[in-house]
């Protein structure tokens, strides 16, 4: 006789509400830090229901531990915008016709209210990865401090450092969830299980369905958030800004793309852990701009604003955050360093305003009408090479690849190869120029021009 086996029944997995208390955590009101209900002095463990193993063949644990920390990160998220409000900070949607019609696919980012009358506003683009709407870094929120993992000490710091507004981009959100008609950043599209498949019909959808327009990577992220700035902000106002990682990259690159408009508005910026080349942007103005007027905070066990060896590849002043862990941990590592460097900034525009009345009606030499503060907001800039030096190296591996070493016998030389020894030894006379110069701009703290674009 044959018996139906029955399969056996498998427990529904649990629930994990938006809510902090059901989920056995709080915020210690002295530490302000996310902490456990039943061990009051212990932080958030994200592995609270074990880690991964082999023996978890269906990866229970992690998907159970990805779905309670999204519903943490909703729960936090929802308690920084509050904090924001109380700032004067707001949610605005993009593309603001989203207003109207909240069935449009849209993003949401945070904006002053009283953004179109600000004279200095401050703009925040948080790394790609691991931010969300009004967090600057989940992991710091989560596992350190909420005021600093948010945006709000940055915001507040702002406000008190003289800044009539602010700008918090959301360039981790990319994904359209269909179910609750709302954007969602890519660790909750795994978590949640979303999947690219009609609600309806299950059917395998077009990319065009869960990506929202304007806003499916960082960089078309920040041009619809830099649009809506330039829509908003005065013709005299200044912008300084904070930006993280491959956002950072975004940003400048936007910038690059459209600086005879932004020119006279961005005033000064802070880098953290860019990655960026200067080579990615053509326009000059924004190559002397993040020569002149930025600062890049990597991670590095130095201790913090150790001012480290010129970087030719970014040419920008590049300093340690003290941090060697995670990129967004830098900003809240750096947050004093951030306006004490732009309250700088600011400061010696009003001397070199100054100054510039004094000598009004003076005639000034050439060398007299060179712009001595911005140098000195950054001591040391790195070098930047140009066409008209460093070009042998080019030269010589063109060279290289064109030798035919097939011709090559025993007593014979290979045709070109004198060419090439030239050529090698040209390289190596301008590499110790260049570690000379390098050292010269540690040294003497000043800037060291090799070649100035024209």
């Amino acid at each position: 006789m044959y018996r139906r086996k029955l399969k056996p029944k498998v427990a529904p997995e649990p629930e994990f509400p938006f809510d902090l208390t059901a989920l056995g955590l709080f915020i210690h009101p002295e530490a302000d830090q996310l902490c456990q209900i039943e061990k009051p002095e212990e932080p958030f463990d994200y592995f609270v229901h074990g880690k991964g193993s082999s023996m978890d063949a269906h990866r229970m644990n992690e998907r159970l531990n990805r779905r309670r920390g999204d519903a943490v990160d909703e729960c936090l998220m929802l308690i920084a915008i509050e904090r924001l409000k109380a700032l004067d900070v707001h949610t605005v949607r993009l593309p603001p016709e989203a207003d109207d019609d909240i069935t449009i696919k849209h993003v949401l980012i945070l904006a002053s209210s009283s953004l179109t009358t600000a004279k200095r506003i401050l703009l925040v683009a948080p790394d790609s990865e691991s931010s969300a709407l009004g967090i600057h870094s989940r992991r710091h929120i989560c596992n350190i401090h909420v005021g600093d993992g948010s945006m709000e000490t940055i915001t507040h710091d702002a406000l008190a450092s003289g800044y009539d507004a602010v700008v918090l981009a959301n360039p981790a959100t990319i994904y359209w969830d269909n179910n609750t008609s709302r954007a969602v950043t890519n660790a909750s599209w795994k978590a949640r299980d979303l999947s690219a498949k009609s609600v309806i019909t299950s059917a395998i959808l077009d990319t065009r369905e869960y990506v929202i327009p304007g806003h499916d990577s960082p960089e078309t992220h920040i041009a619809s958030v830099l649009s809506y700035l330039k829509g908003k902000i005065t013709e005299a106002a200044k912008v300084d800004f904070v930006a993280t990682g491959y956002t950072a990259y975004a940003l400048l690159q936007c910038l690059s793309q459209n600086w005879t408009v932004w020119q006279k508005h961005v005033h000064a910026g802070v880098l953290a852990e860019s990655g960026h080349s200067i080579d990615d942007f053509t326009d000059p103005g924004l190559r002397e701009f993040v020569r002149k007027r930025c600062r890049n905070y990597v991670l590095h066990s130095d201790p913090l604003g150790t001012y480290l060896e010129p970087n030719l590849q970014t040419a920008v002043a590049t300093f340690s955050s003290g941090k060697s862990d995670h990129a967004a941990d830098v900003v809240p590592a750096i947050n004093k360093q951030i306006f004490g460097y732009f309250s700088k900034a600011w400061e010696l525009d009003e001397k070199a305003k100054a100054k510039a009345e004094a000598n009004k009606g003076k005639e000034i030499t050439e060398k007299e009408e060179e712009d001595d503060d911005e140098e000195e907001l950054n001591p040391i800039i790195p070098i930047m090479l140009g066409n008209e030096f460093g070009s042998a190296h080019q030269e010589w591996m063109t060279a290289l690849h064109k030798l035919n070493l097939s011709q090559e016998e025993p007593g014979w030389e290979v045709p070109g190869a004198e060419i090439v020894e030239e050529l090698k030894k040209k390289v190596d006379e301008q590499e110790v120029i260049i570690e000379k110069w390098k050292a010269e701009a540690m040294a003497s703290e000043k800037a060291v021009y090799v070649y100035e674009e024209k």
